[in-house]
């Protein structure tokens, strides 16, 4: 059985299925997706992030995805935070 939990914050739309959570602005765009323990779906991943992430830190999942103006921003298991273009190509590792 799944659970979900729906709260509308100023501007944005937060929703938790099970362990999923899901931030969507006000049109209905997501702009945030997160799982603690298992990580992010990959079929929410864009591809070319998952494959760098597969091939670059093998034994890390994406507990953090996040829509930036420059593109996107992960977050992965060991607090690596990562940037990519919109296009999903590698930008810089952040502090």
């Amino acid at each position: 059985m799944k659970t979900v939990k729906i709260a509308t914050l100023v501007g944005s739309l937060l929703a938790q299925v099970n362990a999923i959570v899901l931030d969507f602005n006000m049109t209905g765009e997501w702009m945030q997706v997160s799982r603690k323990k298992t990580g992010v779906p990959a079929e929410l991943v864009p591809e070319a992030i998952r494959q760098y992430v597969a091939t670059n830190y093998p034994e890390k999942a994406i507990f953090k995805l996040k829509k930036r103006p420059y593109g996107y921003k992960i977050s992965l298991s060991d607090d690596s935070d990562l940037r990519f273009n919109p296009q999903g190509l590698f930008l810089e590792e952040v502090d």
